[in-house]
């Protein structure tokens, strides 16, 4: 039997550990519509040189670092003449350039093993942002593009670029015009970005489009996944994505400032005998009453926050939640009316197929009352509690959902506690027997574990 190292991490757990330290403050703080919210944490961000790498030993475990002190040009000229930086041999896989008002692009690139944030905030033109992603492109399978203050340049440049990342699977066009600004974008392109792109599984628009995209086949025939954002003047443009992607698209996410009034079926009409995931996040989730009497066959995972109009106990007894194997509950959020819900309401009896419970929890105060997980397994209701869950994870096979529970509950006491003070990755050691116990308990018995033995790293001197 494997016996836990403190010496010997897989590499997913070195990338997860080297994530915190380098991202954390920025995973934690970003407006991000396709995670459960939770808490703010205050974790002070170190520089690369606290990390004292030495990459001479850990070459397999951190391909490419870049400094935060670089410069724009610097950076640029450094990428492009770096003979290493080969694109064949480039592994780099994720991408998300920040666009702003002034044209400024922060480009933060996800390497096979580490997330690195390549300056805080480095003025780009658009030009060198194209050239970015030609660049870093080769292996790239998600792109993130962020636009502040209202202004949408997606220029010609900027979706040839793209047109060429033949193993793209996920993109993000947000638009987060958190000063109010009016908005400058042409929805045009935005079309000709999503026409460029038709192998995509997962969209995420957030603030756009405003109008009915000129969309036509193959654009989105293959999108699994859809996370927006919007107005209510934007209802027809998203469910004119909907309707295209009707045939593939079985998940949606989505959060509004306020309550729409017109126009609230149109979304659903399209997939509601397809939709298989339904995550609705914001302070109060949008679910009007047209929605909720919805006859949903194949939805089998729910996750919803406080609606105004109604108790949680008369929502969980509605047409909408019928199939439901798996609720998601943000247990922060009027947890007292859930819980009471949970424990004696009528509605949670109509649920015939509900076999999980999964709280999302922001805090310790938050998390369930003991009494309540006690009738849950009187009920026959198996419950998990994880600090954050994406749909993706959610989407997956119960077994696997239990592995990112425990993946996600690591990352959070990891985030929560004070690094500063320490130098490199020493701090790491402390949670290696129970990264590596929780690893062993969920893998063991499984093709997964076998798969991951060939994962395994010395990290010397940690």
């Amino acid at each position: 039997m494997l016996t836990p190292s403190i010496n010997s991490l897989p590499v997913e757990i070195v990338h997860m550990i080297l994530e915190i330290f380098i991202g954390g403050g920025m995973g934690s703080s970003r407006y991000n519509i396709t995670d459960p919210e939770y808490a703010d944490l205050d974790v002070n961000e170190p520089s690369v040189d606290e990390l004292n790498l030495r990459f001479n030993r850990h070459s397999n475990v951190v391909s490419y670092t870049l400094s935060e002190s670089e410069t724009s040009a610097t950076l640029l000229k450094k990428l492009v003449n770096f003979d290493k930086f080969h694109k064949s041999h480039l592994p780099v896989q994720d991408l998300e350039p920040v666009f702003y008002r002034e044209l400024a692009v922060e480009i933060r690139a996800s390497l096979r093993f580490l997330d690195v944030i390549v300056g805080r905030y480095p003025f780009l033109s658009m030009d060198e942002a194209v050239n970015i992603i030609k660049l870093l492109g080769h292996n790239l399978n998600k792109l993130n593009l962020w636009f502040f203050s209202g202004l949408m340049c997606v220029t010609p440049a900027l979706i040839n670029a793209v047109k060429q990342l033949k193993n793209l699977e996920k993109l993000s066009v947000i638009d987060w015009n958190y000063l109010g600004h009016p908005r400058e974008s042409d929805t045009t392109y935005i079309g000709f970005l999503l026409l460029a792109t038709p192998n995509i599984k997962h969209l995420t628009i957030s603030g756009n489009p405003q109008e009915v995209l000129d969309l036509t086949s193959p654009a989105l025939s293959k999108l699994q996944t859809f996370y927006f954002s919007c107005n209510e003047e934007d209802f027809e443009a998203v469910a004119h994505i909907c309707k295209l992607a009707k045939d593939t698209l079985r998940v949606i996410g989505y959060r509004f400032k306020h309550t729409p009034a017109e126009g609230r079926t149109l979304i659903f009409e399209q997939i509601n005998n397809t939709l298989e995931g339904l995550f609705v996040n914001g302070e109060e989730g949008w679910l009007p009453e047209e929605i909720v009497n919805m006859e949903f066959p194949r939805l089998r995972v729910v996750k919803i926050v406080q609606l105004m109009w109604i108790s949680y106990d008369d929502l969980l007894d509605k047409p909408y939640v019928r199939n439901i194997r798996t609720l998601v509950i943000d247990s922060s959020n009027n947890s007292g009316d859930w819980e009471e819900a949970i424990r004696y309401g009528d509605g949670i009896k109509s649920l015939r197929k509900l076999k999980y419970i999964i709280f999302i929890t922001k805090s310790e105060c938050s998390k369930p009352d003991a009494g309540l997980l006690h009738d849950l397994g009187l009920k026959g209701i198996k419950y998990y509690i994880s600090p954050r869950l994406t749909p993706e994870k959610l989407m997956v096979s119960t077994y696997q959902v239990a592995i990112w529970i425990n993946i996600e509950s690591i990352k959070f006491d990891l985030r929560s506690s004070c690094f500063s003070g320490y130098s490199g990755i020493r701090l790491a050691t402390q949670w290696s027997d129970r990264i590596l116990n929780t690893l062993l308990q969920l893998f063991v018995g499984s093709l997964r574990f076998s798969q991951m033995s060939n994962s395994y790293v010395n990290l010397i001197n940690l």
